[in-house]
């Protein structure tokens, strides 16, 4: 026997109005059929949302291909479908085998469907309704009390607030429990004999006169005056009288009780919501809409008398929406240039819109990278379509248009990217040795939106035995024997006793690759079982599979004991490694062009990648605000100096072009910044002195000294005996009687017995600083052997030194 759904749906909240429009098509109608036989299997809410979006309208709502697992219930697309069901298979084996055996369930047999996936939306849906059955019945548990199905993570939380005297219900949902029946009425006893029967009920609410939200009988009360403070408080932070408006009169209705009917609880939230559209709401001049205080200002950006957005509807409030019933889904229309959808009057508000964006947006570029404008298509010079079949043909055109148009195609794998993505997405498919990430798939942009062309499916695609990645069938043959080379090489840069063997090439690859589902599956597990076993290498602590260079990483949080042992260290030796001095640091070479340090394999790879960001930024920038890239240097050439002398030297002349010619000097004071940071300095940059003389001339060759970042030479930087950081001549000082009472604040709050007296004050400190840097370079030395040996606590294990509450934790793991 069917069930019957009833929803009342006279009054729609904005965010729902979509979901309960097309829900309205499909609950006045029985449900026969597949869908009779699930009555209660599952709760009637969470069936209503999976059946719609199935079960709807072609012709009103584009069909979604996504398909239900029958171990989880959650729904996938048809490619993810299938790599989804074994690794959910996985899952079930792995949480069964943490339970006691007599407690563990077989994992169900795959359903003969699964054997082809259906293409026609209707079959899909009908596919779909299995699926669920099958989970309903082997993975949810039946509360005994109130006949509702749950997880089994879940049913435990249920079953302590479900009792026979107040057994649990849905949220939102009323059981409407058996009344006393007359005599002589057998159908409507045998309709509430249905354990399947539940009548949907709407939550009682009632909505504020003042901010528009919805509350229960009882909350409305208590919520009115607390948004009647917030009101009163919003209007008292604005600065001019005349702006703060009048808190509104309570409405009459509030003064009697509250109504229980629904008709009357209507009439009631329509006078509610009309007086804060009218009170609350500020309407915009344009287009009469009504939004709050701080979204009209946003509103007001794009709204011109030109161009209004919307239109002038008395029952508009904020969403653009009315209260009243909505028959199907609204018509949008996409556009050809950025590939969005808009309403029939707001298309051709917005195309004139777009095209001001692409030709500010080419302007911005060279000449030979610049695009032409798109001609418009046919299509917009005729009236729109209001057929659903026509405005879905409209749209394909559009998208194709756009795809073709708009989207950069990428060389490698021939998807379809905007600008910005595109040049993130050509870093990692660049590589023709590893492969194209999900080559041969055109018409799938970064943005998300899928293909209109739904018939085609998604190639399949086959694991590679050796890496672990996927390939087409094409594509698989030609990188196997790639990446068995690379394996090779890999292998061959190793010392001869950590060498690995190359797995043996399955016989698999010699026979035609599959083109069943099942077939393909079954050859993927192999495959990725050989991956697995042979080319990963296992952790000896958990057991767990990872790549050579990921397992060193891996090793260093994963222990047997969670106690690790760490070397021991000479106390002598951890003077040196704390002093903040770069005397015994790496060789280092300075860029040209961003004036940072790399190392000498580092230095090649970094200058390339600058030299892009430096021209791509400059892109930006009007054709008359543009800087050429300064030249490569003919040092960066030959190969780079070891000599500590020759190093210095490089250094001095690579920052002395970064210096002047990738910075720019300020007019004022002559210093060199960054062009963004010059806009920031020129407004306190003061032409002239306190006394009135003009600043002396800045002469480059005295400064070039100052501002090179060189290895050896960096600012002068006074190290402190307490904390052991770095600070000025002028805030060394101020510093210093700060720390000591921080010190002095922190012993006091440990127990007499605990606290430690701070270090004596050096002599150097009373004496006056040192400018020279080998003085600089002494004193700091001093002041970090003081920090190191007074301040900080010596391990008694390793003889490192740590700060007091840094050392309770290392000796937890630090053991002789």
């Amino acid at each position: 026997m069917g069930s019957f759904y009833k929803c009342d749906s006279d009054r729609i909240k904005p965010r729902d109005m979509y979901t309960m429009t097309t829900a309205k098509q499909f609950q006045m109608k029985p449900l026969n059929g597949p869908m009779a036989e699930t009555k209660t299997a599952l709760p009637q809410k969470i069936m209503l949302t999976r059946m719609v979006s199935h079960i709807g309208d072609s012709k009103a709502s584009r069909p979604r291909h996504t398909f239900s697992c029958y171990l989880c219930g959650q729904q996938y697309g048809r490619c993810g479908f299938l790599l989804h069901i074994s690794r959910c298979e996985k899952k079930w084996v792995a949480r069964e085998n943490l339970i006691p055996e007599a407690e563990r369930r077989p994992i169900p047999e795959r359903p003969q469907e699964l054997a082809r996936l259906p293409e026609e939306t209707k079959e899909i849906a009908v596919f779909n309704l299995k699926m669920l059955k099958h989970w309903e019945a082997h993975n949810l548990i039946t509360c005994q009390t109130c006949n509702r199905k749950f997880k089994p993570e879940s049913y435990g939380s249920h079953k302590k607030n479900c009792t026979k005297e107040n057994p649990g219900k849905f949220l939102g949902f009323k059981l409407k429990r058996s009344p006393k029946i007359p005599r002589g009425k057998e159908e409507e006893e045998e309709k509430m004999a249905d354990p399947g029967f539940k009548e949907l009920k709407r939550v009682k609410s009632f909505a504020c006169y003042l901010c528009g939200r919805d509350f229960g009988s009882k909350s409305l009360l208590i919520h009115i005056p607390q948004c009647q403070k917030k009101w009163k408080a919003g209007e008292s932070l604005k600065k001019s009288k005349k702006e703060r408006r009048a808190l509104p009169k309570m409405p009459a209705e509030l003064d009697d009780p509250l109504p229980t009917d629904m008709d009357e609880i209507d009439k009631f939230n329509e006078r509610m919501v009309a007086l804060w559209n009218s009170a609350s709401l500020v309407p915009c001049p344009q287009c009469n809409r009504t939004f709050r205080p701080e979204a009209l200002e946003k509103h007001k950006k794009g709204c011109v008398p030109d161009g209004p957005i919307g239109r002038d509807l008395p029952g508009c409030v904020m969403t653009g929406m009315d209260f009243s019933e909505v028959e199907g889904k609204a018509k949008t229309y996409m556009c050809y240039l950025c590939g969005r959808e808009y309403g029939s009057k707001s298309l051709f508000i917005h195309i004139p819109n777009c095209k001001k964006k692409w030709e500010n947006h080419e302007a911005q570029k060279c000449k030979k990278e610049r695009r032409r404008l798109p001609p418009i298509p046919a299509e917009l010079d005729d009236p729109l379509p209001t057929d659903p079949d026509a405005i879905e043909s409209f749209n394909k055109t559009m998208f194709d248009v756009w795809n073709k148009a708009s989207l950069i195609s990428c060389p490698t794998c021939k998807r379809t990217f905007r600008e910005e993505a595109f040049e993130k997405h050509r870093k990692g498919c660049g590589d023709q040795s590893t492969g194209p990430r999900l080559a041969g798939i055109a018409g799938f942009g970064m943005s998300g939106r899928s293909s209109y062309d739904l018939d085609k499916e998604k190639p399949r695609a086959f694991c590679c035995y050796i890496c672990g990645r996927q390939y087409g069938s094409k594509s698989l043959l030609i990188h196997a024997a790639q990446c068995r080379v690379k394996f090779e090489k890999f292998e061959e840069l190793k010392p001869k006793c950590d060498r690995r063997a190359i797995p043996e090439k399955p016989s698999e690859l010699e026979d035609p690759l599959p083109t069943e589902p099942a077939a393909i599956d079954a050859f993927n597990e192999i495959m990725f079982n050989i991956y697995n076993d042979e080319t990963l290498v296992s952790c000896e602590n958990c057991g767990r599979t990872f790549r050579p260079d990921a397992l060193e990483k891996h090793r260093k949080g994963c222990a047997p004991a969670k106690t690790a042992r760490k070397k021991r260290v000479d106390p002598e030796d951890s003077a040196s490694k704390l002093t903040p001095l770069m005397e015994k640091g790496p060789k280092a070479y300075v860029c040209y062009l961003c004036g940072r340090q790399y190392g000498s394999k580092s230095l090649m790879i970094h200058t390339a990648q600058c030299q892009m960001k430096f021209e791509k930024r400059e892109a930006k920038k009007p054709a008359s605000e543009r800087r050429c890239v300064p030249e490569r240097p003919s040092e960066l050439d030959d190969p780079l100096p070891t000599d500590p002398a020759a190093m210095s030297a490089f250094n001095e002349k690579m920052s002395a072009i970064y210096n002047f010619k990738a910075l720019v000097s300020c007019d004022t004071c002559g210093r060199t910044f960054w062009p963004e940071a010059l806009e920031k300095h020129k407004k306190g940059c003061m032409p002239s002195t306190k006394d009135g003389s003009k600043k002396p001339a800045y002469n480059p060759e005295d400064s070039v000294s100052k501002i090179i970042p060189s290895v050896e030479r960096g600012p002068k930087a006074y190290v402190c005996y307490l904390c052991g950081r770095q600070y000025g001549s002028k805030s060394l000082g101020i510093h210093l009687t700060q720390c000591l009472s921080k010190w002095e604040n922190f012993e006091a709050k440990k127990l007499a017995s605990e606290r430690r007296t701070a270090p004596t004050r050096p002599k150097e400190l009373d004496e006056e600083l040192p400018a020279d840097l080998d003085g600089i370079a002494a004193f700091n030395e001093k002041m970090t052997t003081i920090y190191n040996t007074r301040a900080l606590v010596q391990c008694g294990s390793c003889g490192r030194t740590f700060w007091p509450e840094a050392l309770a934790k290392h000796q937890k793991s630090c053991k002789k």
